[in-house]
């Protein structure tokens, strides 16, 4: 295969794997597996994006509302929605202007989440002795002068704050001292980021250029190859062994087992049907597929035994199709 076929390979395609044993031409459109909405592809989230970008007033509003849909309640959708309301009264402007519009607000409540949380870790710190105390004295009053902007516009870094606490605690000899910077370092992480915290995401990406804020607003949807029975379980990076869904769906299941998971979110059961069903459609009308002479029925197979019959394709089609008979009659 030449460099040219390659290039075309992987604009065509979607890889779901580093491997890239796993391909799907027209990804888009397909529901996510686990929540039913829509799936977008890398070079999707391109044209998505530059139409987002260059958007502004009622267009901006139409794409918006076609694009996210209500039934996800994601931070990145809340951030939309909140583009969108503010963009009645400034209609001229584009999504980087309209972030800038709402970024005074969403500081003054991102700085005050983030003094609930610097707080809590102060008061767990009351404990600490000697050196390990008074170095963490020091911090808190740095991060003070931070969130209270005394050092003129140095940045809070939420990440780095995390990462100097964890070298504190790797480097902690006393067991006392350890035992409560294991506390901080637990309670440090609840401070917002972009990915859960709609302000946060404001201030982040307020100063970014339109471009960048739409396709890292699109991110979510992204397609992702969720492994059934996962990579820790001993479970194969094989099309037979991949269901495709949203990047942050993956996120959240992590490792947890593929039955269990289902138990909890019973609603999925039907989701998985439904995407199956829209694979196979796709697989009708010509889309490519790793596999796909065989990969309806070899998923179907691996999704029946991790969901303990749970997930059943054959008593799915039998229903559907008694279902279609009965409407027609």
């Amino acid at each position: 295969m030449t460099d040219e076929d390659n290039k075309n390979c992987i604009s065509n395609s979607v890889i779901f794997t580093a491997a890239g044993k796993f391909r799907l031409k027209g990804a888009y459109g397909l529901p996510c597996a686990y929540c039913g909405e829509m799936i977008i592809t890398v070079q999707k989230r391109k044209e998505l994006g530059h139409i987002l970008a260059n958007a502004s007033g009622k267009k901006l509003r139409r794409i918006i509302e076609k694009i996210f849909s209500d039934k996800k309640p994601l931070t990145e959708k809340i951030v939309v929605n909140a583009i969108k309301k503010v963009s009645r009264q400034h209609p001229e402007r584009n999504i980087q202007e309209l972030l800038n519009v709402l970024m005074s607000e969403a500081q003054e409540r991102l700085i005050a989440d983030q003094k609930a949380v610097i707080e809590l870790t102060r008061e767990l710190s009351a404990g600490l002795t000697g050196e390990t105390k008074k170095r963490t004295e020091r911090d808190f009053e740095f991060i003070d002068g931070i969130l209270s902007n005394t050092f003129g516009g140095i940045i809070f870094k939420r990440k780095t704050l995390i990462n100097g606490f964890r070298t504190l605690l790797d480097n902690e000899t006393n067991r006392h001292n350890k035992s409560i910077l294991k506390k901080m370092v637990t309670t440090l992480p609840k401070l917002p980021t972009s990915g859960n915290s709609p302000d946060a995401f404001i201030v982040k990406y307020h100063r970014r250029n339109s471009r960048e804020i739409a396709e890292r607003l699109l991110e979510p949807y992204l397609a992702s190859g969720e492994h059934v029975l996962p990579e820790s379980c001993g479970g194969p990076s094989h099309f037979s062994n991949y269901l495709v869904i949203h990047k942050r769906c993956n996120e959240k299941r992590g490792c947890i087992d593929f039955k269990a998971y289902l138990r909890k979110n019973r609603q999925m059961i039907d989701l998985i049907h439904r995407h199956i069903s829209a694979v196979d459609s796709k697989i009708k009308k010509g889309y490519e597929f790793d596999g796909s002479d065989t990969y309806i029925e070899e998923v179907t197979k691996r999704l029946y035994e991790e969901s303990g019959g749970l997930i059943n394709w054959e008593k799915f089609c039998r229903l559907r199709k008694k279902k279609r008979k009965k409407m027609r009659n």
